[in-house]
């Protein structure tokens, strides 16, 4: 421990989806074979020997044949349960855009599940789709999180497309996820007699890594009914169900209830290709929720890091999960409680034999409110002036004499020379004496101040030694005008300096 004084000196589901890029669900293809819905349609690329060409198998089509291949390449994933239960040993690395062409079975596929693992790549910018064209799209942002196209009604009745960010834990880089869509096309004998199906708005909702399905600001509670007939444009929100891009011209024609391909654009991997009319999630019998979730210490709504797989998580009954913890630059991991008890600052969290809704929370703080300089200023502090924690402690930025460490002990600010630690004025009153200093009334230190006083004539004054007198008592005003009386002066002349007796 040392001590100075301071004193002063100087998805297109055309479905589509991006970045593997892009996903999206559409209304047709010219090329390649056809998978029949609602029979279910998985292919989990296991049978096939490495190298194979994708576009060569069933469904499967591309305008370069090489566009995508198969890959001998084993992950792990603990969500992912398959519809045929197969492992994970190949994969699909995607070069080119390639399209799975779907039958449409009438009357039968109102309710489509698309169930794909991707490993993405995140984008700066949105795929560039033809909103004319695709049902929906799905891509992963610059922060790993999905987004996806749909349509959207005004207070006016007017039409929009548009992208939206969902809510959900950050996908790490270089990882796995699981993207679920589920496509509603709603017909009108199903919402009661008498309704117009050219009135039924055809809707789809996402989960990402099996969690309950994603809410939204731009999405509704329940499958929405007549958003355009101008009497419901204030139909509650902040729900789920997404308005695809081309649900007035799905609608226009009676029968026309289906997605006709499903896209995978740009580089990557993909892997477990479902199409189905049943429930996805449904397969493996009971399921738990997992809620895995994060927050910052005393930065509510900031993200200081990341718990992979996360959000409300749907796990079979008996199954295994295992969560992984990541602080972010700038962050470090706290601890974390599962079920409401602190565990620790552990990086990975495992539950076996899940049989009930679990709760997982990990606890991050900024690593600017834990910890300090060599000289004991807060990383907080530097921060908020957009200092170096190593090398700008010791910089000068206002060239008032005092260094930036020292700007933080005695609570002036760094960056304006007219705050600066110095004595204002010393009234002599003959029975006391009265200095006047500046010193606080910024973000800093708060230790007290202390009076040094010294007897010794000019120009020797610094020789002699200096006496402390109130140490460590004298208030900071929140002003930064601080007065302090001599109440026993010395009988020849006096001089004085405040000082912060400063420990690190």
């Amino acid at each position: 421990m040392s001590s100075r004084h301071v004193r002063p000196s100087r998805l297109s589901l055309r479905t589509c989806m991006a970045g593997i890029a892009a996903l999206t669900v559409s209304t047709g293809i010219a090329w390649g074979y056809t998978n029949s819905v609602p029979v279910p349609y998985h292919n989990s690329f296991e049978s096939y020997a490495n190298r194979t060409p994708v576009p060569t198998l069933n469904g499967w089509g591309s305008a370069n044949p090489t566009a995508a291949v198969v890959r001998a390449a084993t992950y792990t994933f603990p969500l992912r349960r398959s519809l045929n239960g197969a492992s994970h040993t190949n994969v699909v690395e995607l070069y080119e855009d390639v399209t799975n062409k779907l039958v449409h079975a009438p009357g039968a596929d109102t309710n489509i599940w698309l169930d794909v693992m991707v490993k993405p790549v995140r984008s700066t910018e949105p795929p560039d789709v033809d909103d004319t064209e695709i049902q929906t799209a799905l891509y992963f942002n610059s922060n790993g999180q999905a987004c996806v196209r749909h349509t959207y009604y005004d207070q006016e009745g007017g039409t929009h497309r548009t992208w939206a960010i969902l809510s959900h834990p950050p996908i790490p880089t270089s990882e796995w996820v699981r993207v679920t869509l589920q496509m509603n096309y709603l017909q009108g004998e199903y919402v009661g007699a008498g309704v117009d199906p050219g009135m039924i708005e055809r809707c789809f909702r996402v989960s990402i890594n099996g969690s309950d399905f994603i809410t939204n600001h731009w999405a509704y509670p329940t499958l929405p009914i007549d958003l355009d007939s101008g009497i419901n444009n204030d139909y509650p929100r902040d729900g789920s169900w997404f308005i695809m891009c081309n649900s007035e011209a799905l609608n226009s024609i009676r029968g026309r209830t289906n997605i006709a391909s499903v896209a995978i654009m740009g580089t990557g991997f993909f892997d477990d290709y479902v199409v189905t009319n049943g429930n996805v999630f449904a397969s493996a019998g009971t399921r738990w929720i997992v809620d895995a979730s994060t927050t910052v210490t005393n930065h509510p709504g900031v993200i200081g890091g990341t718990i992979y797989p996360g959000g409300k998580l749907l796990v079979p009954n008996g199954d295994s999960v295992s969560l992984d913890i990541i602080a972010y630059t700038n962050y470090m991991l706290h601890h974390v409680q599962w079920n409401g008890t602190n565990i620790g600052a552990v990086t990975s969290v495992s539950i076996t034999s899940v049989k009930s809704n679990q709760k997982v929370l990990a606890v991050f703080a900024a690593i600017a409110d834990q910890h300090e300089t060599s000289l004991g200023v807060p990383y907080a502090w530097m921060d908020s002036y957009g200092f170096n924690y190593t090398t700008d402690q010791f910089g000068d930025f206002d060239n008032d004499g005092l260094l930036n460490w020292e700007e933080y002990v005695a609570g002036t600010h760094p960056k304006n020379s007219n705050s600066v630690f110095r004595v204002l004025d010393v009234y002599f009153g003959g029975a006391s004496n009265r200095v006047t200093f500046m010193g606080g009334g910024v973000a800093g230190a708060t230790n007290n101040f202390t009076m040094l006083r010294n007897t010794n004539n000019l120009p020797n004054v610094t020789a002699g030694n200096w006496e402390r007198l109130d140490e460590n008592k004298i208030p900071r005003a929140p002003s930064g005008t601080n007065v302090w009386w001599d109440a026993a002066p010395p009988a020849r002349p006096a001089y004085y300096q405040p000082a912060v007796m400063w420990t690190f």
